[in-house]
Order: structure tokens, then sequence, then C-alpha cells
């Protein structure tokens, strides 16, 4: 058998193959000056790699093959293998420990870092609005508004139970408005909107509230109201639990008469231009979740525990991020890359035709078990001016 033919059935580079003849781990035959090797000489080389996968040195090894060289007996059946088993299994632990130790140094390295003792505000606004500047511009059409009520479209009912339209710009809506806070002036949007995108966003509000719905062991829960009966309703369809009341400038009404009613907390988040009508008991301070500027609502050191005082011990809140078609669709790594140090993201889901994806993150080290889902629904581009 030639040195070709050898490498071949052995797996062999010829330059470890001369190496080893070197060594006299090998002993083939000359002939006019070229090796000829035969199946001993295949057999020792594959013992020779069992050798070296088990750990044994080529120093190790040399005596074992010339054992098996010599008796004609497989390596597993060699005295000389058998003595050489304890410093393999032996070298084999010293290396499994030392492989789970550098595991664990490698793992600390993706472990969520704690931030400083000293509390930082919260930029909750940049997260709705997915600005990686971390703040919302005055100078934008449309700012973070809730909406709640019906909109009546020609031909059909559009129901907004809960939901945020934030940072959307339309070829409609190029005046001097600066934000849509009526249900009017939300149907005027809607209807600059092509048809199958008002009704991808009637679809989505519908399977949202599904969604929320069908939450189990939360203590914390969203839901819209404008009047006192569906608030009534609201709480009758909740008992024992604690109510977020999230809505616009209408949740003034109802509030004086369930502030001297209820017995049980209740939170009011809104949105307004000028002021923070929902100042609760239950809850010390304002904490306006859609202020362009959070330590202009709360100061930043208090902010954070307050939050996860509202949402301990495992509690979760939904917030839902409307891109309108046509709006600057931001990117969803940049914003992950943007809050990394903040709180550990992990994705939900991502479901089409609605191109909506859903987040879950954490507050590190206030409420570790409390979560927050991010639902964001992008609108379908306008191909053409309308």
């Amino acid at each position: 058998m030639r040195m070709a033919e050898f490498l071949k059935a052995t797996g062999l580079r010829i330059d470890a193959a001369r190496y080893y003849i070197a060594m006299g781990l090998f002993v083939p035959s000359k002939r006019n000056g070229k090796f000829v090797f035969s199946l001993g000489d295949v057999r020792d080389a594959q013992n020779l790699l069992t050798l070296l996968h088990l750990g044994a040195t080529l120093q190790e090894a040399k005596p074992v093959l010339f054992a098996a060289r010599v008796t004609g007996e497989p390596i597993e059946e060699n005295d000389t293998f058998r003595a050489l088993l304890p410093e393999l299994i032996a070298r084999a632990k010293g290396q499994k420990d030392h492989d789970q130790k550098r595991e664990a140094e490698l793992s600390a390295f993706l472990a969520p870092r704690l931030s400083q003792s000293t509390l930082r505000g919260f930029p909750l606004s940049a997260i709705l609005s997915l600005c990686p500047e971390g703040s919302l511009s005055s100078e934008r059409v449309v700012h973070n508004e809730v909406l709640t009520g019906a909109v009546e479209l020609p031909g059909q009912s559009l129901p907004i139970r809960y939901g945020i339209l934030c940072d959307g710009t339309s070829p409609r809506l190029k005046e001097d408005k600066t934000t849509l806070s009526t249900v009017q002036d939300f149907g005027d949007y809607l209807q600059s909107m092509p048809k199958e995108s008002v009704s991808q966003v009637d679809a989505f509000f519908v399977a949202l509230e599904k969604e929320i719905a069908a939450l189990s062991g939360s203590n914390l829960l969203i839901d819209n109201a404008d009047g006192s009966d569906s608030l009534g309703g609201l709480l009758s369809r909740y008992p024992g639990k604690q109510i977020v009341l999230w809505g616009g400038e209408d949740i003034t009404r109802p509030k004086h008469v369930l502030d001297e009613s209820m017995s049980r907390p209740i939170a009011y988040l809104c949105s307004t231009k000028s002021m923070t009508p929902f100042l609760s008991e239950s809850f010390d301070g304002a904490v306006d979740f859609f202020s362009s500027d959070i330590h202009t609502a709360h100061k930043g050191e208090d902010f954070l525990p307050e939050l996860a005082r509202l949402l301990k011990p495992k509690g979760q809140l939904v917030l839902c991020k409307i891109i309108a078609p046509g709006g600057p669709l931001a990117s969803e790594a940049d914003f992950l890359n943007a809050y990394a140090s903040l709180f550990t993201f992990q994705k939900v889901y991502e479901s089409t035709p609605f191109v909506r994806s859903a987040w879950d993150f954490n507050f590190f080290p206030y409420a570790a078990e409390a979560k927050i889902s991010l639902a964001i629904y992008l609108g379908q581009r306008r191909l053409t001016p309308r």
C-alpha cells in the first residue's frame, strides 16, 4: 500500500503521517526508497487516533501501540492501555471541571448587570414612542394620546377601546394640528388611511382585547372608559383586582364619584396637553406615562420605586403602540440597543397580517418579577398618495 492509499484509508495528512513515522509510532517497510504500508499500519493509525481522542499524549500512546502490535489484541484488551486508563479518566474529569468553570465565567458576561445604587429617571415616553433620542419633539404632527370611544365611518363603526396613536405622519394632516385629542380628529385621521388599514386597526384592537381578557394571575389590568356606567362595569368585572384606568380627559368625570365611593385603590393614567387630572390618593404623586420628559411629571429618583410599587408583586401592564401608515418605522434593533442597559427584553411573538410584534421587559432591581408587555402594530405603508 503506497502512501496515497494509506492516507486515504486513515484520513491522515501527509505531514502528520511523516511525523508519526519519524517518532516510531508507525513502522512501515521501504521499497525502492518509498514507504509501503500494510493493514497492520492502518490498524496502528486507527488505534493512535483513538488514543489521541481519549486524551493520551503521543509519548503515552507509543507503548500502547507497540503492545497492540506485538500481541495483535484490540487496544481495549491491552494491559498497557488499562494501566493508562486511570490517568486518562482523571485528566478528563479535570478538563470537565475546567470547562464548567469557564462556561460559568462566560455566562457571567451575559447576566443582566444591575445599575448603580443611584436611581435614574425612567424614559417610558421614549419607549412608547420608540424615539432613540429619548424624548418627544413638539414639532411632530401626532403626539402620544390615548383614544377612546367609537369612530363612525361611512358604512361601518370602528370601536376604539384602548390604544395609543403616536408619531404618525399623514399627507392629510399637515395643517397646524399638534395633537389628535378627540374622537373626531381621530376619525378624520382614519378617513385619510386606506380602507384595508382601517380594517386592520379594527381587527387589531379586537384581538388585543381578547388577549388582555385572557391574561391570568395579573394584579394589574387595563381598561378604558368614557363614563361612570362603563367604569362601574369594569369594577364589577374585576372584583378584588387593582385597577389602572387608562383614558383621556373624559376620565375626570367619573373620577370624583369613584374616589368618594370606592375603597379599593385605583390609579388614573391619562394624557392631556396642559394638566394631569389623574392624581389619586392611592398613587403618591403624578406619574404621567405620556409626558415628553418624565422628570416633569415626577422627580426621577422617585419614579421607579413608585412604578415598581404599582406593579408588585407580579403585576402585568400591556401597552399598545401603533405606527400609522406612512409614519416613521423605527428599527426594532436600534430600539432594543438603546435600552439594553435598562431592561432585559424577550420577544414573545410576531404575527401577520398586522406585521406586529410583542416584547416583554422587566425592571431591575425594583420589581424583577413584574412584567410590561409592549405590543407594536405597524400599519401598511401607502403605495401612492391619496
